[in-house]
């Protein structure tokens, strides 16, 4: 008997109280194509797809046995639907010719199936397909098939070894997940992906050959396999998931081995019993998710430039983990990546474009340095108002907008001033004019050597004068306008008249002005007088190598606020005569207290320093330097601190001389150091001017001298 209608078929099995035996829900077309209402024809109920074929969507029998029948009311069986046998105590299946779909739980938890006959013809397999089957021990796999689905054989307890056919690619997440009795594999050739959890906790599994084709690896997919001896990684890998190993005999003896873990240039695991410092070798392409999960005993990573990922969890609970510096490379922080390690402080370079939920979370980090980038940031990326954190941003960057939807402190980043104009004229025109108001008088200095000019900007300062560039013959129109603007009448020339020509004493005349030149022979003679016009009796004198504007540029500030002289020395050899003549001239007045040495040995001997000092008849000559420019510049600012009370820093290339030269007076005005820079910072300046706390700062020069690179990560390491 035939009946047509689903309601008919509820009512006879409740008049005969067999309705357990009907599901309790079925999704009818699980094929994705529309199926018309449930027909009972035999022990099936079967829907009739829109192609014209059947879909069984239930079955009613009793037998242990079954061999589904490869037609239904004259319709060709195509899709065993979804939950179609389920729970069902059947023992044996034979599923015939012809059906290309089994749906979602089609046989899941069938306790009494052992034994499944699949044929070619099967192109897709639904999520949980077979799902606690308890015993079952047999079945072969289409080779159509191109997926094994979620959790499809999740659970079947006794299934002992399963042959992938060659036509899968991917091996779906679950998929066997607590095989506990599974010994054996036989893996696709073709296969690409072997998901999350795939064979988690498959106990009994002994060993694993991946092709050559698999290019992912999911989270924890072997993990718990406590029999896995041996498994071979193909070079074809491109990612691998959190703990995928973990808790295996083979990861244990590669651990006991190697210490760690790297698949095709991926960081995998690290043993959790690693000490001290650690450093991850170049190459190394990404940190795989909780590749340092627990190593509690870690206190310091370095990441090389070819990190771009780091996992979620890879460096969650690493107690004693106080400090990481984050590559420019690295592009996507995990979640959890940092969760609850000991960080107190963590840069996110501008290349991160994602930092994943709960990354930072528990960290008690007193500060974070965000960039001026895009970047998504996951949910409580950062603990929300712990104790005295910061998350220093950007006014409307991504990282401001974060802060304030979420309640965080935050702070700006000391704000910059760049003073730059389209030449270097343009540029001392521009520094003066934020300088001064008005000047009674300007001193003139040559735009293309440093000698008499940077000697001269201690005597600018004390005549609170601007220091203007000129070429050689022509006064450029923006140091006309600047001298005009100030309404100035003295303007003292520094050089003689092979660096700056009477022809432009004589421009300065015919515009009013009175000219006055301070120049010498010789460089150490410009020196000379300009020493002599500054002070009758400076109680400090600052000597700098005569052939090298470096070390000039970081004192000059510092000489300007103590109104000391910079005298120029050579590396050996006898003193100069002009140098020597002003010198003996200070030491009959035995006014000199203190007289400083700018720079190595390299540049002003030892024998040179003590003849300085005997000249000017200071009772110590004290050597400052450092390695380089920089850290002397460093050394020079530490050692007059004192000197610079203010809250802002003025920052100029150390690479040439004109925008230090022109800023030293505004410097010196400001109370601020001088700090010079090339294309990057060094740690040594990155420490300084974090100690230095600088609120704000002023850049002498256009991008081409001090790019916007530099002066973002000035930004960053003042706080």
């Amino acid at each position: 008997m035939t009946k047509r209608l689903v309601s008919a078929v509820v009512a006879v099995a409740l008049l005969f109280g067999s309705a357990a035996a009907l599901p309790q829900a079925h999704i009818a077309g699980s094929t994705g194509i529309t199926a018309s209402a449930d027909t009972l024809e035999g022990n099936y109920y079967y829907q009739t797809l829109s192609d014209g074929t059947a879909e069984l969507t239930y079955y009613a029998g009793k037998e242990t046995k079954v061999t589904i029948p490869s037609t239904i009311g004259g319709k060709k069986v195509t899709s065993i639907g979804r939950s179609a046998f389920q729970s069902k105590a059947i023992e044996e299946v034979v599923i015939p010719s012809g059906v290309t779909n089994i749906g979602r739980t089609a046989f899941s938890s069938c306790a009494s199936l052992k034994k499944v006959k699949m044929p070619n013809t099967v192109k897709t397999l639904g999520d949980y397909c077979f799902e606690r089957c308890d015993v079952l021990t047999s079945i072969n796999l289409s080779t159509s098939l191109k997926r094994i689905p979620y959790g499809a054989f999740e659970c079947c307890w006794i299934l002992p070894s399963i042959v992938i056919p060659d036509s899968v690619t991917e091996l779906g997440e679950h998929c066997f997940e607590c095989c506990k009795a599974m010994k054996s594999v036989t893996l696709s050739k073709n296969l690409v992906t072997v998901g999350e959890f795939a064979f988690f906790n498959c106990f009994a599994l002994e060993s694993v050959k991946l092709p050559d084709s698999v290019k992912t690896i999911g989270d924890l997919a072997f993990n718990g396999c406590k029999a896995l001896e041996t498994i071979t990684l193909p070079a074809s890998l491109e990612q691998v998931g959190e703990r995928p190993f973990e808790y295996t005999p083979w990861l244990e003896k590669t651990l006991a081995k190697n210490k760690t873990l790297y698949v095709n240039n991926v960081l995998v695991l690290v043993d959790r019993k690693y000490k001290g410092e650690f450093i991850v070798p170049e190459g190394t392409k990404a940190i795989a998710g909780t590749a340092f999960y627990t190593c509690g005993e870690i206190t310091g990573i370095t990441l090389p430039n070819s990190v771009k990922s780091i996992g979620n969890g890879a460096f969650e609970f690493c107690s004693k983990l106080k400090e990481i510096d984050i590559p420019n490379s690295v592009t996507y922080i995990g979640n959890s990546a940092f969760s609850s390690a000991g960080l107190s402080k963590i840069e996110i370079p501008e290349s991160v474009k994602t930092i994943g939920d709960y990354a930072f979370w528990g960290c008690s980090l007193s500060k974070a340095l965000m960039p001026r980038t895009s970047i998504t940031i996951g949910e409580k990326a950062f603990d929300k108002n712990e104790g005295d954190f910061k998350l220093y941003c950007f006014a409307g960057t991504d990282a401001f907008k974060y802060a304030v939807n979420n309640n965080i402190n935050y702070e700006f980043y000391p704000s910059d001033t760049r003073l730059a104009g389209k030449d270097r004229y343009n540029t001392s025109a521009l520094i003066s004019k934020r300088t001064y108001t008005t000047a009674d008088t300007v001193i003139l200095a040559y735009s293309m050597n440093y000698a008499d000019a940077l000697a001269g900007v201690p005597l600018a300062k004390m005549l609170s004068a601007p220091i203007l560039l000129t070429n050689t013959n022509v006064l450029s129109e923006a140091t006309v306008t600047e001298i005009k603007r100030l309404g100035a009448k003295n303007v003292i020339i520094l050089g003689g008249e092979s660096v700056i020509s009477k022809n432009v004493e004589t421009k300065l005349g015919t515009l009013g002005l009175k000219t006055e030149r301070i120049g010498g022979k010789t460089r150490y003679e410009t020196a000379a007088m300009i020493a002599e016009r500054l002070r009758e009796k400076p109680t400090n004198v600052f000597f700098v190598y005569a052939n090298s504007y470096a070390d000039a540029l970081s004192v000059s500030t510092v000489a300007a606020r103590k109104k000391a002289p910079i005298i120029y020395l050579n590396t050996n050899g006898e003193m100069q005569a002009d140098t020597a003549k002003y010198l003996a001239e200070l030491k009959k007045k035995n006014c000199v207290e203190n007289a400083y040495v700018i720079g190595g040995e390299a540049v002003i001997s030892d024998d040179m320093l003590k003849k300085a000092g005997a000249a000017v008849g200071a009772t110590k000559c004290v050597r400052i330097s450092g390695a380089n420019r920089y850290s002397t510049c460093i050394e020079v600012n530490k050692t007059f601190a004192k000197t610079f009370n203010g809250t802002e820093i003025c920052v100029a290339t150390g690479l040439d001389f004109p925008d230090a030269l022109a800023g030293g007076v505004f410097a010196a005005n400001k109370a601020a150091p001088m700090f010079l820079v090339s294309n990057m910072l060094s740690a040594e300046q990155k420490e300084y001017l974090s100690k230095k706390g600088a609120k704000s700062f002023y850049v002498l020069g256009g991008t081409g001298a001090v790019s916007d690179e530099i002066t973002y990560d000035i930004s960053k390491a003042c706080v």
